[in-house]
């Protein structure tokens, strides 16, 4: 019959100073010694051994990292987790934990209510004093614009991705309402199919960027709070009923650099871009207005200008209250507009 025997051995004694020591057992009838190497404990060393999520993290899900200490003695480290997007860290946080040799623990981020929506790669990071670990992970903010408008405070920018997990396009069941003054959307060309109006802007200082509109009734209202708004890089097509592309109610409103094709019935009422009191100098600027029923309606207000854009194959190109500057605009030939196209003093 065979037993273990075990035993604690103080290497803190003199005689077990570091290098290769000699340890013996010794029965009745037997004896037996080996050598074994005396050498000072490892520090406390901590490594990031897991890091677990769904496949796709949405809002309040957490990210779960477990962190081992390797070493041989205790120790205290903060632990650094960071969400990015894009090189942007949309959520960080630094726990402090003690941990024991060979204990393992779980540390956890919340993915935030971040001004964002639609699908997202992300990066997620844990490190401490001794380790770094980084993954991929989807992020998926879902197809809710409002709920990316309302987790932005004012200055801020709400991102939205072309790509959603729910389809193509981004479908808003009711009007985008922003009210914080200076946010800006940007939408990387994101689809937005619908709306009536898609978004309503009720505060000053916000731009409208990079977005597609299609199939909507009416797509953006900018009221009379909505000074110094500004609308780039969008697209407004393929909405044959549509009522209006963009109404202006407000004053030093900017649109540049977007295009606006094939909108409006034939009644003549159906402007791409109408102008309303109490709008005052509202400026078109870079912008294509092409095969529209109407391109621009100014019905209220002064000092509106058209500079540097395309009007072409527009039934009537601009109808207008009293007098707008029209500068530089391509009106499809060389010999400028027909009477046919303006209804305005140009």
């Amino acid at each position: 019959e065979t037993a273990s025997i075990e035993f604690d051995v103080d290497v803190t004694d003199d005689q077990f100073s570091l290098g290769d020591r000699e340890i013996g057992i010794e029965s009745e009838d037997d004896s037996e010694t080996t050598t074994v190497t005396v050498r000072e404990p490892e520090p406390a060393t901590f490594e990031v051994t897991d890091i677990s999520a769904n496949n796709a993290v949405e809002r309040g899900d957490e990210i779960t990292v477990e962190v081992q200490n390797i070493g041989d003695l205790s120790g205290e480290q903060d632990i650094e987790l960071e969400l990015s997007v894009g090189g942007d860290i949309i959520e960080s946080d630094e726990p402090t934990q003690e941990i024991d040799p060979g204990q393992t623990v779980e540390v956890e981020l919340e993915v935030p209510d971040a001004p964002s929506a639609g699908l997202f790669e992300g990066e997620f990071e844990a490190s401490t004093d001794d380790d770094t670990s980084v993954t991929a992970i989807d992020i998926d903010f879902g197809d809710d614009i409002q709920a990316a408008v309302d987790a932005a405070d004012a200055g801020e920018t709400v991102v939205l991705s072309p790509e959603l997990e729910s389809g193509d396009a981004y479908d808003p069941t009711s009007t985008v309402e922003i009210t914080e003054p200076d946010v800006t959307i940007d939408g990387n060309g994101a689809a937005i199919e619908g709306g009536d109006p898609a978004f309503e802007v009720d505060a000053p200082g916000v731009e409208l960027r990079s977005l597609t509109f299609t199939d909507f009734e009416q797509a953006v209202e900018l009221r009379s709070a909505a000074e110094n708004a500004e609308v780039s890089q969008s697209v407004f097509g393929d909405a044959e009923d549509a009522a209006t592309a963009v109404e202006v109610r407000a004053q030093d409103v900017t649109i540049r650099t977007s295009r606006f094709d094939g909108l409006g019935t034939d009644d003549g009422f159906d402007p791409a871009v109408l102008i309303r009191d109490p709008a005052q100098n509202v400026v078109i600027t870079n912008s294509d207005l092409v095969d529209n029923e109407e391109a621009i309606d100014v019905q209220s207000g002064t000092a509106h200008e058209v500079t540097e854009s395309n009007l072409e194959r527009n039934p009537i190109a601009i109808r207008a209250v009293g007098a707008i500057s029209a500068d530089e605009v391509w009106w499809g030939r060389s010999s400028g507009p027909t009477d046919d196209e303006l209804a305005s003093l140009i």
